[in-house]
């Protein structure tokens, strides 16, 4: 009897449920729609469509993986951001959608032709967003994992962008001789115990060097404060995404390194996530 449509994707919610999984109808509609390259909409008007045991197969091996924990994003090899579809996996962090706000912040408030810098890049998505939706800006990421720069280098040709480039590196050490009229950074904030209690899916697969700030989280963005001055034009601006409970730690390192027009701004969720401060 052949499997239906209908059947695997019970099956599949059936067994992520059982896996304590947070999203199981969610990601169960993502692995069945990817075996079959249907939409949503496709999925659920076309219930009783009989399946290939191939296909039936590739979505059990999927299932599978998700259930021990793995991430979609690293599963399917992309992760989606503002406008552009990126590659990654393992050893490099996949973008949240909260970062997605930063990118947009950036886009919104660099001058005209800007020069821009993003601190630990990643994947490329900050740089990248910023490249494609300001064509006059050129932008410059750096991140000292030279695994994370390679999937950020293959984002960069996937979309053709000569205005943007990506440099291994640590922090701002990665340059020199240069200024930029926009500093983002959204570096490691994780704090030590923060990281014993990260779930499965990031705690045993994404790269522990992109989650880790030391004690209290702040290392790497106090460092950066450090030395980001000399790297700002007059009246540039630095922009930071911060972990729960940062933003007053990091407003007060900011007014003591004689920074001004400290404005703290919030996620999705309401919660004090970014942090925008002028360079007078």
């Amino acid at each position: 009897m052949k499997v239906t449509l209908s059947d695997i994707l019970e099956e599949t919610v059936s067994a992520l449920e059982k896996g304590s999984l947070r999203q199981p109808l969610s990601d169960a509609e993502y692995i069945v729609t990817e075996a079959l390259s249907i939409s949503r909409l496709e999925l659920h008007a076309d219930k009783f469509r009989p399946l290939s045991p191939e296909t039936v197969e590739n979505i059990r091996r999927n299932t599978a993986r998700r259930l021990a924990g793995e991430p979609l994003q690293y599963i399917y090899g992309r992760a989606f951001f503002r406008e552009l579809t990126l590659n990654v996996g393992p050893g490099v962090l996949i973008p949240r959608p909260e970062t997605e706000i930063l990118a947009g912040m950036i886009v919104e408030m660099a001058p005209a032709n800007p020069e821009i810098c993003d601190v630990g890049t990643g994947s490329g998505a900050i740089t990248l967003s910023a490249a494609y939706e300001r064509k006059d800006a050129r932008v410059t990421g750096i991140d000292i994992s030279p695994e994370a720069l390679k999937y950020a280098e293959a984002n960069r040709r996937r979309y053709g962008l000569e205005n943007a480039r990506f440099i291994q590196g640590n922090l701002l050490d990665a340059v020199s001789g240069v200024k930029f009229h926009v500093i983002a950074a959204n570096l490691p904030y994780v704090s030590e115990d923060e990281l014993k209690a990260l779930p499965e899916e990031v705690g045993k697969f994404e790269p522990e060097l992109a989650l880790a700030g030391g004690y209290d989280g702040l290392d790497l963005i106090a460092r950066l404060i450090e030395q980001v001055s000399e790297f700002l034009f007059e009246n540039g601006l630095l922009m930071l995404e911060l972990g729960i409970n940062q933003a007053e730690k990091v407003r007060k390192i900011l007014s003591e390194a004689k920074f001004n027009e400290i404005q703290i701004k919030k996620d999705f969720n309401g919660i004090e996530r970014f942090i925008v401060a002028r360079h007078i």
